[in-house]
């Protein structure tokens, strides 16, 4: 599936849980994070944070990835600015 079908699709909330998680593994970490919120925030009618601590809970892989992916593209950033 296509990055953009993906979004589309998280906003209308027309696609599973569990796509959702599979394109989060497809795509760069920010893309994929904004993807969750926007997935969040409708299928939670607005309550992100309580949306973000179920997600935790049910893919704590997930979350746990997508940290280790962030923290890995900061410090290329942070290694780059200083050369």
């Amino acid at each position: 599936m296509k990055k953009d079908d993906l979004l589309q699709k998280a906003l209308s909330g027309a696609i599973s849980e569990d796509e959702l998680i599979k394109g989060c593994y497809l795509l760069p970490v920010h893309e994929a994070i904004d993807l969750i919120k926007n997935y969040g925030f409708v299928k939670s009618g607005g309550q992100i944070t309580a949306y973000f601590k179920g997600l935790n809970e049910k893919y704590p892989k997930l979350v746990g990835d997508l940290k280790e992916r962030l923290n890995k593209e900061q410090e290329l950033e942070t290694s780059s600015k200083k050369d």
